[in-house]
């Protein structure tokens, strides 16, 4: 199908054999390059002044039914529009309810390119007719298109056969309409790969957010598994140390750890002498995939602290201190046992050298 139609149109029955060679110049000048780009298997099996027989053969990255549906449903998608009336493929389509290859043109025109005689979905499209200049030439064909899959991939192969009267000389129309035929199916084998792409892409996407659902699941699991253990209220011994490691100070107190928003949130309250001297929130944060806990203290300060889920260590973002200092502090469970544990603070102003500050002994109160 080509632009020239219209004016192949015009053309009588009785000046058609004088101006073949021009219509042949035309289809040069279309087809020109169409081999050079071309990954389809082509072959012109027959050709005589009164017919010919072409096949031609591609392999696409998709199953027979994206395929299939490719072919059918997106003509308009694939199909090179320079090879048709109105020179746009938008127009083109396989019109399964007036079964046919149509084209629609202005002013309530149209083109009916092929019947659609035989149509087994999924597998098997025949039609009938003659395709481009065919049409207004008296020919008549056959063009058969079957799909077979194998390993995920489908074989389309295409065969059309056409017979006329012979004084159109359709021995010279042969290689024009296989350049036209393979040139097509080029396009609807990249058309198709892409769909491939597309679908191993989108697969490779659910792949990956299964990944990302299960690796949460298990996260929030063993998230949840830590603040079960920590949950409940715990006799607290603070030690605190000089810088040769010996206690100076012990304070006593309780630490009351408690679930709160559908135990995914542990809220913990520290008491010294019975007076409340901070309020903490420990939670899985999605977005590090760490443990983090929001600490405000009675004087104002506020930490914000992370742990990962496999580690004994809570490291704060650096902090500044009322006295200028940048502060980061981190606290490192040494002993951990069902009822029990022990908890190293730590202190330092220049991430390199850390300061013990103190040693936190914790013990679960029985009911």
């Amino acid at each position: 199908m080509e632009p020239m139609n219209a004016q192949l149109n015009e053309i009588d029955n009785k000046s058609m054999s004088k101006s073949l060679p021009t219509i042949l110049v035309a289809c040069g000048a279309v087809f020109l390059g169409v081999f050079a780009t071309t990954d389809v298997s082509a072959e012109i099996k027959a050709s005589a002044k009164d017919g010919f027989h072409v096949n031609l053969e591609v392999e696409v990255t998709v199953d027979r039914k994206i395929a299939y549906d490719a072919f059918v449903s997106d003509l308009a998608k694939w199909w090179d529009g320079s090879h048709s009336y109105s020179s746009d493929a938008k127009n083109l389509s396989m019109d399964l309810k007036q079964k046919c290859m149509l084209e629609r043109l202005p002013n309530g025109g149209f083109v009916r390119h092929m019947e659609i005689v035989y149509l087994q979905p999924g597998k098997m499209l025949r039609m009938t007719g003659g395709l481009g200049p065919l049409q207004g030439m008296g020919a008549t064909g056959a063009l058969n298109i079957s799909f077979s899959e194998s390993e995920g991939k489908t074989t389309v192969r295409l065969n059309y056969v056409v017979h006329g009267p012979s004084f159109q000389n359709f021995d010279k129309m042969a290689k024009p309409v296989e350049g036209v035929l393979a040139g097509q199916m080029n396009r609807f084998k990249k058309y198709c790969n892409s769909l491939g792409e597309k679908k191993s892409a989108a697969k490779k996407s659910d792949q990956n957010a299964n990944q990302d659902r299960a690796e949460f699941a298990r996260a929030i699991a063993k998230a949840a598994k830590i603040l079960k253990y920590e949950q409940g209220v715990w006799d607290c011994t603070w030690d605190y140390l000089d810088s040769t490691g010996k206690v100076v100070r012990t304070v006593r107190g309780v630490e009351r750890m408690k679930y709160t928003l559908n135990k995914r949130v542990l809220e913990m309250e520290t008491y010294l002498d019975e007076r409340l001297v901070s309020r903490s929130f420990r939670f899985y944060n999605p977005v590090s995939k760490k443990l983090t806990l929001l600490s405000v203290g009675m004087d104002g300060n506020h930490w914000e602290m992370e742990q990962d889920l496999d580690s004994d260590v809570m490291v704060s973002q650096p902090h500044r201190m009322r006295n200028g200092n940048t502060e980061t502090i981190r606290f490192t469970t040494t002993e951990k046992t069902d009822d029990a544990m022990t908890v190293v603070m730590e202190r330092t102003v220049d991430n390199k050298n850390w300061t013990k500050v103190f040693r936190q002994t914790l013990k679960r109160q029985k009911n």
